[in-house]
């Protein structure tokens, strides 16, 4: 289990054998002056850490590639009954047609 910060671990044990001991005062003043310690802060432990940052900015997600676009898609006219698939594409209204009706197109759109 990986912590995002360090623990002192003799400030962690002197805390527990004082809280255990309660023989004396002299064990709680050592616990006292030994919790006193400044434990370092998780900003300066971030900087320290075990990666230099120029390899923290190549470990960011890239960004996922575009979906790859099939050539062949159906027929706008067709029903989908057919799923007739062509490549053929109108230049003006980007629709795709298949052979049968592609001069049914041609003529509605050099209309518009």
């Amino acid at each position: 289990m990986n912590l995002p910060y360090r623990i002192n671990l003799e400030i962690v044990l002197d805390s527990l054998s004082a809280s255990c001991d309660q023989s004396g005062a002299s064990s709680k003043r050592q616990a006292m002056s030994s919790s006193s310690k400044k434990t370092p802060t998780k900003s300066s432990t971030l900087s320290d850490s075990k990666f230099p940052a120029s390899q923290k900015a190549k470990r960011k997600r890239s960004p996922s590639p575009p979906a790859a676009t099939t050539p062949r898609k159906r027929c706008t006219l067709c029903p989908t009954k057919r799923d007739r698939k062509t490549k053929m594409e109108c230049s003006k209204c980007s629709k795709y047609v298949c052979g049968e009706h592609s001069s049914f197109i041609y003529a509605v759109c050099n209309s518009n």
